[in-house]
């Protein structure tokens, strides 16, 4: 089976903590993808929150787990997509804005995306 990328937004790698859930690998304006030792299951409606780089402010917002799949970073640990359903529109600019200004930057760029 052919496994073809989806994603509608650009993703960048972003370590961050997500409150209660675990460090993040990669982010986008759509949702957030995180490793976990326990996963979710797929479809499950979950509650965020995070504070990106830089930014003292916290996300917070619901999302769905779209997908779970092996860790490529560690054998014990599954990576996490989470799509981001419900969130403040502020929340989601300084998201996108904090993406778009990192896509070029090749320590975040080799997991960027446009889809």
């Amino acid at each position: 089976m052919i496994k073809t990328d989806s994603r509608k937004h650009q993703r960048i790698k972003c370590r961050v903590i997500v409150e209660h859930v675990g460090p993040t690998v990669d982010l986008s304006a759509g949702g957030i993808r995180v490793l976990m030792a326990n996963p979710i299951t797929e479809g499950t409606e979950v509650r965020l929150a995070f504070q990106l780089p830089e930014s003292e402010e916290l996300v917070q917002c619901h999302g769905r787990v779209a997908y779970v799949d092996q860790s490529q970073i560690d054998a014990e640990l599954r990576e996490v997509g989470i799509q981001f359903l419900r969130m403040m529109a502020r929340h989601r600019q300084a998201i996108a804005e904090y993406v778009d200004g990192r896509a070029d930057d090749p320590a975040h760029a080799d997991q960027a995306a446009d889809a």
